[in-house]
């Protein structure tokens, strides 16, 4: 089963109702069947791991038009782990230039309809074309399809520990591109199958990109059109140590997420420079409205603030919360606010900088009639406190709440409680429910 995500966000597949935006559409597939699918692969000193990249590739179940494996500059006998493989796949050396320029030399020398990016250190279920294609031979028109991975590490005795399958916002039925700005939640190149157009769309690639090279071509295609999740397994991400990025701009791997973040944030930076407010409509739909513009600007503040750009996120925060005053906040927009202060990489940020809780709540009290404000945006913090007590921190249980205290003023405090009392509430009666009906079933079993 698949879903489609365009403008107004998750829909069934066949329909069609793209993301309009900046970014030219590419033309759509040659309505065939089977897309022509290429496969490109990166890789610069894996030796160790690339070859079970390579068999993973050459053991899927879907026909492939064409291999080519970019060696970009590699010295630690890759060229010799992968001859054996040269019958059945096409190999390129080059000088070391990066992830970005060697994909940029395979997608010119491959003519598929479709492209498949390979990470050299990763292994591919023998379905995960098959299943990546499947949304491309229903609808055309389709720009990119992705899936889920599992991250797994290796022992010394060969045998492999696998983590939980990601989760991608399925509920969430704001714009894909909305979701994908706030956080990069498809981790991995192999996740995603998708037209050559789109790809050839954004050349020449920026190549001084070294790190969320995924991001910066996911951001691109989200404009340009829909995509389609696949409710399957794709990728096999392998947990490992060892140096990152291209030979002039070498890391460690205890260093990559301080590296994503900061790339993350520029990329985002850059879109919100140069996109129309209009683009990060949340799915209200009245453009002109000042409603509308109030939603987009808390949803533009929520975005920046998950990028840490916390200027600008409480600037438009500040200018929304003026907007047509005598009218509450839509469910939409509390939800979105429950974001603000939340991020994939943590919040340490919001700890070390005192004056985002103080503005926060300086700007929640240009709406005093609304008393769950605080509340919806003090939601991560709730997180937190909850984490130090699983995790028996109280440091972190502290430093959470100590935030929170400062957010709320008395009436915001009070509504928060009640709100979080409520939810226990709702989810102590759903797991009574829950325990009583498989009594019941086990009652009338024979």
């Amino acid at each position: 089963m698949s879903t489609r995500e365009g403008r107004r966000g998750a829909e069934r597949i066949p329909a069609n109702t793209g993301q309009g935006d900046p970014a030219p559409r590419p033309l759509p597939l040659e309505r065939v069947a089977e897309p022509r699918i290429s496969v490109i692969l990166p890789t610069f000193n894996r030796a160790a791991y690339v070859t079970a990249a390579i068999d993973s590739v050459l053991a899927q179940t879907t026909p492939i038009h064409d291999f080519i494996v970019v060696d970009d500059g590699s010295d630690d006998g890759t060229n010799e782990a992968i001859e054996r493989y040269r019958p059945r796949l096409r190999y390129l050396h080059q000088a070391n230039q990066g992830k970005v320029a060697a994909i940029e030399r395979a997608l010119a020398e491959t003519s598929g309809d479709l492209v498949w990016i390979m990470d050299d250190d990763d292994i591919a279920p023998p379905n995960a074309l098959a299943a990546l294609a499947e949304p491309h031979r229903r609808d055309p028109d389709l720009v990119f399809s992705y899936g889920h991975l599992v991250k797994f590490t290796a022992t010394d005795e060969g045998e492999i520990a696998e983590g939980e399958k990601s989760v991608y916002p399925s509920e969430d039925t704001r714009p894909f591109l909305v979701k994908l700005m706030e956080d990069c939640f498809i981790t991995g190149h192999p996740c995603v199958l998708a037209r050559r157009t789109a790809y050839e769309a954004m050349l020449p690639f920026d190549r001084t990109i070294t790190s969320s090279v995924d991001y910066y071509f996911h951001l691109h295609m989200a404009q340009v059109g829909p995509a389609a999740c696949v409710d399957e397994i794709v990728l096999l991400q392998r947990q490992h140590g060892g140096e990152r990025g291209p030979a002039a701009a070498r890391y460690e791997e205890s260093e990559r997420v301080q590296r994503w973040k900061e790339s993350d944030r520029i990329l985002v930076e850059s879109l919100l420079d140069r996109m129309e407010l209009q683009a990060f409509d949340p799915g209200c739909g009245k453009t002109a409205s000042p409603l509308a513009r109030r939603a987009c600007l808390i949803q533009r503040a929520a975005i920046a603030a998950r990028k840490q750009l916390w200027d600008r996120a409480l600037q438009d925060l500040s200018e929304a919360f003026w907007i047509e005053q005598d009218v509450a906040l839509t469910p939409l927009e509390l939800h979105i606010l429950t974001r603000f202060l939340g991020c994939r990489y943590g919040i340490e940020e919001v700890y070390r900088k005192p004056y985002i809780i103080s503005r926060l709540r300086k700007i929640g009290r240009s709406r005093p009639q609304e008393s769950g404000i605080a509340g919806e945006l003090g939601r991560p913090l709730l997180h937190q406190m909850k984490d130090g007590i699983r995790s028996g921190s109280p440091n972190q249980f502290l430093d959470a709440l100590g935030l929170w205290l400062r957010l709320m003023d008395f009436r915001s405090g009070m509504a928060a409680s009640a709100a979080i009392a409520a939810r226990a509430f709702k989810r102590a009666m759903g797991k009574s429910a829950r325990v009583s009906m498989t009594r019941s079933r086990r009652s009338n079993q024979p």
